[in-house]
């Protein structure tokens, strides 16, 4: 639901309750499965806004370059040398422990980890179009934990490892089906 008033980009009163209640009764999937990443261009906020007649905005910081190469538990290697979007279509399958990836222009990329994904205390498989690209197991890395919160300034948004992949496919890999299962 979108409530527009006049005067300009605000958080109104009357709507503060309503805000509440969405708040209140709603909660973050920060594991969904399947999941869909499509992105591209150079993934990286570098500078200041540098619109005629906007404000000066002070959103930027070189120490904290605002980001879009993840979404939830994938991320992707930018390509300066590709201008299509890349994509990445994955499921998690719990029961054999192990999460596939179908890729198209993702030269290389990550998974990142929580328990409520998968089971720390068996092997995990890591498949990237149809290729087995890891087999084994994770120990929590508690240096990953505190970046990704010193980073993204999220205590909610946690995850315990991060699984690196590579691949050099620019092709589609097969139809892109999971949603037909």
């Amino acid at each position: 639901v979108m409530a527009e008033q006049s005067g300009g980009h605000e958080i109104y009163a009357d709507q503060l309750p309503i805000i509440g209640s969405m708040f209140a009764t709603s909660t973050r999937n920060l594991y969904p499965n399947p999941l869909v990443y499509v992105g591209a261009g150079q993934m990286k906020f570098t500078q200041p806004w540098d619109i005629d007649g906007w404000p000066e905005h002070d959103v930027y910081h070189e120490t904290r370059p605002f980001t879009w190469h993840e979404r939830y538990w994938v991320g992707v290697e930018p390509r300066a040398d590709y201008s299509e979007r890349m994509r990445i279509i994955g499921r998690i399958d719990s029961d054999s422990n192990s999460i596939d990836l179908q890729t198209h222009g993702v030269r290389a990329g990550y998974v990142l980890l929580h328990p409520s994904m998968v089971d720390f205390e068996n092997e995990l498989t890591l498949i990237v179009n149809g290729e087995e690209l890891f087999r084994g197991r994770f120990e929590v890395d508690y240096e990953l934990m505190l970046d990704l919160i010193r980073d993204r300034g999220d205590r909610g948004r946690i995850f315990f490892a991060k699984v690196p992949f590579t691949t050099n496919r620019d092709e589609e890999f097969g139809p892109l089906n999971f949603f037909e299962e």
